[in-house]
């Protein structure tokens, strides 16, 4: 009686760890400081801003551990959704003196949104772990079809995306959630066309200029080093949307390009180049230049006669849509790369039973890995997506055999 009363003591303690951790992963994500300035979106807004779709999934992604972990708890239904709603509002009302916070409504609703699916998801489990041959053959072709999805997206998501609007040039501009250069720009050119501020009054050449890869210069006299990222020369249209942003963090040079990610109101990585402008002082003369690849990955961005371009990403970089960092240091990228692959294959392995539909699923998920890599330059095969095959895989084969061995033991 005593071993199982501490057995019991013992389970009870591991899920109220599961909670804690949850609780403690939530708060670093969205009570430490960002260091850059927020885009201010109204407070009543739910899919807001220029990431306003990736600011929802994450949100959601976010809280859904708390849930999973007030379900093994034994907590209610109403009580688990309370205290995701608490801990939600707690924190939106700590990030009004937070720098580089911006609370909002959005977060509210689908932080607590995220602990209900993850209660459903607890309580949904048994049905999912062991589930007749036929039905697990189905939800494997479902979870194939899914990462197919996900994988195709990804794929798509980083192609250049330069709309018909009307386009506005801008020099060293005032943007409100940027700091700005105190440097000054000399002369913008289009593959010979000049870009003056502020309307461009052929904006459909400017955007075809742009997406046949054409060159862009521009000359400065280069300012101090702005502390967050600071805009050298930007254009945006009529709509507000960024198209292109060349500009400068500290001592680095950044090149932002609006993507088919942009489009879906995804986040996406920017080209970075570390140090390119250390050797420069206030008041030298500089020489950017960007140029898209077209047939191969991404853009070129040279400096003063000195060429950088960007390389092409792994399959699994998926990630990178909903929270990109280029605080993240390459082993963090490699590992998300790597877990985000395995996390959509597992699924597969796990459900896979000798059926037509698993074999479908494993053609479906072969298929979709192969013209993810090949059907663009902008991503490829790459090591990371190696790792998170093999280790999805045999996650996926193990969970399964655990949960047989359980059932067998069970009986």
């Amino acid at each position: 009686m005593s071993s199982m009363i501490r057995k019991s003591r013992d389970r009870r303690g591991a899920r109220l760890a599961a909670v804690a951790l949850a609780v403690g992963a939530i708060l670093l994500a969205t009570m430490v400081p960002t260091g850059h300035d927020p885009a201010l979106t109204p407070l009543l807004c739910l899919v807001c801003g220029g990431k306003g779709v990736a600011d929802v999934v994450s949100n959601v992604i976010l809280f859904m551990p708390l849930g999973l972990a007030l379900a093994a708890l034994g907590t209610r239904r109403r009580r688990a959704i309370f205290a995701g709603a608490a801990l939600s509002l707690c924190v939106e009302f700590t990030q009004q003196f937070i720098p580089g916070r911006d609370p909002s409504l959005s977060d509210l609703v689908f932080n607590t949104t995220g602990t209900a699916l993850g209660f459903a998801a607890l309580r949904l489990a048994p049905r999912l772990i062991d589930p007749p041959a036929a039905v697990a053959s189905r939800l494997a072709l479902a979870a194939a079809a899914f990462a197919a999805g996900v994988l195709g997206l990804t794929a798509a998501s980083f192609s250049p995306a330069f709309p018909e609007s009307t386009y506005y040039a801008q020099w060293t501009p005032d943007l409100r959630h940027l700091a700005q250069y105190d440097g000054t720009v000399l002369d913008v050119e289009l593959a010979g066309l000049r870009l003056p501020p502020p309307r461009l009054d052929d904006s459909p050449r400017v955007a075809r200029l742009l997406r046949d890869g054409q060159p862009l210069r521009v000359t400065a006299i280069a300012g101090t080093p702005p502390p967050s990222l600071a805009s050298i020369f930007s254009i945006h249209d009529d709509r507000r949307r960024e198209i292109i942003l060349i500009g400068a963090e500290g001592d680095d040079l950044v090149l932002r390009v609006r993507t088919r990610a942009a489009a879906l109101r995804l986040d996406h990585p920017d080209l970075r180049l570390p140090g390119a402008l250390a050797d420069f002082r206030p008041g030298d003369t500089i020489t950017i230049t960007v140029q898209r690849r077209v047939g191969q990955a991404g853009f070129c961005v040279g400096l003063n006669g000195g060429v950088s371009c960007g390389s092409s990403y792994p399959v699994g970089f998926g990630w990178s849509l909903l929270l990109y960092s280029d605080r993240i240091p390459k082993a963090g990228g490699f590992l998300l790369s790597a877990g985000w692959l395995a996390a959509l294959v597992a699924p597969v392995a796990f459900w896979a039973r000798r059926r037509w539909e698993a074999a479908l699923a494993a053609a479906i998920l072969v298929g979709a890995l192969v013209a993810a890599a090949a059907g663009t330059p902008a991503v490829s095969f790459a090591p990371a997506d190696a790792v998170g095959l093999t280790a999805g895989i045999a996650a996926g084969l193990g969970a399964r055999r655990l949960a047989a061995g359980r059932r067998r033991s069970g009986r």
